[in-house]
Formats: C-alpha cells, sequence, structure tokens
C-alpha cells in the first residue's frame, strides 16, 4: 500500500533529492511485491539497474540503511509491514464471514431437504449455526406472535445451551395445539415474554385457554426412629433422618434400644400403623 501524504511529510523523504526518491519508489514496491527486498548485493543491483559502485552506495546508506530494516536476511519497510498485517487480518475475516454464509446456506438448505445432518467447515461454529437454522425454521416459523425477532433470537440461542431442543419445540407445539387453539394474536405472549417464563414446562393441554403449571406432588415423612420429619419426599423415599438409617434397616434384629427411646418409637410406629420394634 502507498499512502502519498505519508510518504512525503516523511522526515527520511524531505531530505531525499528526486533520483533518491524515485530509488525508494522502485524497493517500495519491489517489497511489496515480493514481501521485502534481498539482502544481496547483486540483486539489489539488478533490482536499482545500478552498476556504479559509488551510486550503489550511496543509494544504500540513504535509502536502504535509512527507511528499511533487516529482519532474517531480507529488508523490510516497518510501515509497509504493519498494512501488509492489517490486509490479511482483513482478508481473513472476509473469508471466514464466507465460509459461515456458505455454511449457513447449506445448512438451511439440508434442514429444508432430506434433513440431513449439518455439513459445516472445520472452523466454523457447528452448534450455533444449528441453533440459528433450528431457530428460524422450526420456532420462529411456528410461533404465531412474530415480535422482537432478533432479541429473541439470542435469547433463544441462551436457553438452548441449558435446555434440549425437543423440550422447547414440543412445548410451543403443545401450546399451538392446545391453550392457543383459536386466540387472538394479542391475547398470546410475545415470544420473548414465553422464553423468560420457561413456558415449555407448562401444562398447555387445557382447551379453555387457562395455563397450568405441572405440579410434581410430594410428601411428608416421618423418621420412625426418632420421629424427625422431612417436606417434599418422594412417595418411596426412605431417607427422611440424617441420623438413623433408612426404615429398611430399622428392623434389624440386632439393634439395642434403650427403654425410653423404644417407647418413643412404638407410639410413632402406633400412630403410623406399623409393627412395633423390640417385642416378640
Amino acid at each position: 500500500m502507498f499512502y502519498a501524504g505519508d510518504f512525503l511529510s516523511s522526515i527520511d523523504v524531505a531530505f531525499m533529492d528526486m533520483e533518491l526518491r524515485g530509488v525508494y519508489i522502485t524497493l517500495l514496491a519491489y517489497s511489496w511485491l515480493e514481501n521485502g527486498i534481498p539482502n544481496e548485493d547483486r540483486k539489489l543491483k539488478v533490482i536499482l539497474q545500478c552498476s556504479d559502485e559509488d551510486t550503489y552506495s550511496r543509494y544504500k546508506s540513504e535509502v536502504i540503511d535509512a527507511c528499511f530494516k533487516l529482519e532474517k536476511n531480507t529488508w523490510r519497510q516497518p510501515r509497509q509491514e504493519r498494512e501488509r498485517a492489517k490486509q490479511q487480518e482483513r482478508k481473513d475475516a472476509h473469508i471466514k464471514a464466507g465460509k459461515m454464509s456458505q455454511d449457513l446456506r447449506r445448512a438451511r438448505e439440508n434442514k429444508r431437504g432430506k434433513g440431513a445432518l449439518l455439513r459445516v467447515s472445520k472452523g466454523s461454529n457447528a452448534l450455533e449455526l444449528e441453533r440459528e437454522v433450528e431457530f428460524e425454521t422450526e420456532f420462529w416459523k411456528a410461533y404465531p406472535r412474530k415480535t422482537g425477532k432478533k432479541k429473541t433470537k439470542a435469547l433463544y440461542n441462551k436457553i438452548r445451551k441449558s435446555t434440549s431442543k425437543e423440550d422447547v419445540i414440543n412445548g410451543l407445539k403443545n401450546h399451538i395445539k392446545g391453550c392457543w387453539s383459536g386466540k387472538e394474536i394479542e391475547f398470546i405472549p410475545y415470544p420473548m415474554t414465553w422464553l423468560n417464563g420457561e413456558c415449555w414446562n407448562d401444562d398447555a393441554s387445557n382447551i379453555s385457554g387457562e395455563v397450568t403449571k405441572v405440579i410434581k406432588r410430594t410428601f411428608v415423612k416421618v423418621c420412625p426412629v426418632c420421629g424427625a420429619t422431612k417436606d417434599g419426599c418422594d412417595k418411596n423415599s426412605v431417607d427422611v433422618c440424617r441420623r438413623h438409617k433408612p426404615s429398611f434397616d430399622m428392623f434389624s434384629e440386632n439393634k439395642v434400644l434403650m427403654d425410653d427411646d423404644l417407647l418413643m418409637i412404638n407410639g410413632i410406629r402406633l400412630d403410623l400403623g406399623l409393627e412395633l420394634v423390640g417385642e416378640k
């Protein structure tokens, strides 16, 4: 790259005559095309079309030594190398963007076709592409109220990192067939609201439109040894108390109990309708 303003304002160029400036521009052009200029006098004389030793020594001291830096036996112009690196970064970014765009188009075609697996290039993020296609073709296409697509897509992608596609999409289908059936659009929640509320977990089978939460039934259990209670237990839970083993171990004939403990335990077991312990 050649920046005329930077070239003319350079302090090194300011002290060059027109002959030296021509030499400098020639070397810059060669360096850009060949990724540097060789550190060989014979080749440099050919590049500069110079056979006179005094003239060549002047060119080298006032142009090459002053404006270029020797790295690994190759002369490089520092500013030019910085511009070369920036250009390579832009090129790499364009290539990456092009590949991701190609992968996304291919993924969409596959999704619309036979449902084949996504074919993505090695460097692209396959999961993000899959979720984006999934959002477009399954969630957004099906959701009745299409408002706030950009933010909804970001939230959907975030939710999908910890929630399966089947849970979300099946929950949406249940709402469409169930409580949203026959409803006007304005009475259906915004997609952002639906996702934030994790409404795919709701029981949406009520055709009247009322959504009810799925309630898991729990039980209060009592430890038959000490009488300790525990809320939120499963129906088949036996681990009620930290101090005593589950109830199926409490019937051991080797268990020795003090009289006071025995009376208290049997009182509890009697209330529960259980067989008394410590008696033959």
